[in-house]
């Protein structure tokens, strides 16, 4: 029907199903070798295997004329898109909202040794019914109960955590560091280091103490916490999903916060030009 997106790895359009009219979204990647088409293979099986409500579904994929056409659940859009607006003027309850349906999601995958390893407002889709999605398994691995560990450098430099930067091995805990860089983009507008030159910023994160909030008078001691405790350089005092989902900030969620967080989606695009 159009498109909606552009990324490195292809296109995004919005597609209609010809039996019934239904709306899906349509990811077209083109690999450029076999090494990313083992990864965007990857992506799929992952995603089919990440059947939960705060994971994006997947449908079908079609492997055609050169292209690799993916085949997921439509949202409205991404919380870079409300950042980008929004940073610093979101309520504590709806940021501690969105945070604990992204956490679910994750502890979803964590329980079932996966990583997604790319977490950053890119890839936490959101719509108009106030739902919060995990998407884009790209970068996603899967671990097994007897090896719980892994030492491939993947991700985004700004959201990437100590340990993986350095190269040693991590866990499902790289997640929780990327959800504090979400925290920092929610009230400031942008990761730190997104400015800089990727090398720079992966030494930056490797050497340098841990980020912060610039101005923590602005917010909240159990927002401030929860975003300390996840930007904890020590990946074993990194609390667990489990652990974050009990967290003081978590539990000020209301039991109607999705018909809030809806409402305010429908404020911002109606003030939206």
């Amino acid at each position: 029907m159009s498109k909606i997106g552009e990324g490195g790895s292809g296109s995004v359009f919005v597609v209609s199903k010809i039996s019934d009219g239904a709306f899906y979204a349509l990811k077209k990647i083109r690999p450029k070798n076999e090494n990313e088409k083992t990864l965007i293979m990857n992506e799929i099986a992952l995603t089919m295997l990440s059947e939960n409500k705060n994971v994006l579904s997947y449908y079908e994929s079609y492997d055609y004329n050169g292209f690799i056409f993916i085949v997921v659940e439509l949202m409205k859009g991404n919380l870079t898109d409300l950042i980008m607006d929004k940073a610093g003027k979101i309520p504590e309850f709806l940021m501690a909202y969105v945070f604990r349906e992204v956490i679910s999601g994750l502890k979803y995958m964590h329980d079932q040794y996966r990583i997604h390893r790319d977490v950053k407002s890119d890839n936490i889709l959101i719509n108009l019914e106030g739902e919060v999605k995990l998407g884009d398994f790209g970068y996603a691995a899967q671990l097994t109960t007897d090896h719980k560990k892994r030492t491939t450098v993947v991700g985004t430099p700004s959201w990437m955590a100590p340990e993986l930067v350095t190269g040693s091995e991590y866990d499902v805990k790289v997640d929780i560091w990327s959800l504090g860089i979400v925290g920092l983009e929610l009230a400031e507008g942008e990761p730190p280091y997104l400015r800089e030159n990727p090398m720079k910023a992966l030494y930056l994160i490797s050497t340098g103490p841990s980020p912060t909030l610039k101005e923590k008078e602005k917010f909240s001691p159990e927002f401030i916490d929860f975003i300390e405790s996840c930007l904890n350089k020590d990946p074993r005092i990194r609390p667990t999903c489990e652990e974050l989902l009990g967290h003081p900030f978590i539990m000020t969620v209301p039991t109607d916060a999705e018909i809030h967080f809806a409402e305010y989606l429908r404020d911002w695009c109606n003030l939206k030009p």
